[in-house]
């Protein structure tokens, strides 16, 4: 049997819920930037992955849905407490405003991105436990860390969670 390196894969969830609630608004000479959105974000069960709903109704243009879809997928990829990927979070956009002149794809990415952030700043972001994966031939063996690993990581996550 041939193994590969291990790789820890590290990743971030939310405890609880939040709301982030975002405008841009800039004025650059006769043109303008402008789109506001509301974000709740809010935990899911262990495993469920991420999950994005569209709750605007006719409050967004659908020309700006996959610019917010983006927003999204960049606030998650990034997290919130050491740049870690969310998992188990669901993310529903609420409301929305926008111009007919002023809106745009990229002022609708930039605020659902800002939004979703603080929303899961919100909701009592934390640290999941990390998983070492051994590849061998056959299949993926996942091996979890330690007690003492474990202990470590909680330790750390009390640290993380006081410092904001």
């Amino acid at each position: 049997m041939t193994a590969s390196l291990n790789q820890a894969f590290h990743r971030e969830t939310v405890l609880g819920s939040g709301v982030g609630d975002e405008r841009v608004v800039r004025q650059h000479g006769s043109t303008g930037v402008y789109a506001g959105i509301r974000v709740e974000v809010r935990s899911l069960a262990r495993g469920k992955g991420t999950v994005f709903a569209w709750n605007v109704g006719a409050n967004i243009p659908a020309r700006f849905a996959t610019a917010v879809a983006q927003g999204v997928r960049d606030a998650i990829s990034t997290g919130v407490l050491a740049g870690l990927e969310l998992t188990d979070v669901l993310v529903s956009v609420e409301d929305g405003s926008y111009h007919e002149e002023d809106s745009s794809e990229a002022a609708f990415r930039e605020v659902t991105q800002k939004a979703t952030t603080a929303a899961l700043r919100q909701a009592h972001p934390t640290l999941l436990e990390a998983i070492s994966v051994c590849r061998t031939r056959a299949r993926l063996k996942r091996a979890f860390p330690q007690r003492r690993f474990e202990s470590n990581l909680r330790n750390l996550n009390r640290r993380l969670q006081d410092s904001w």
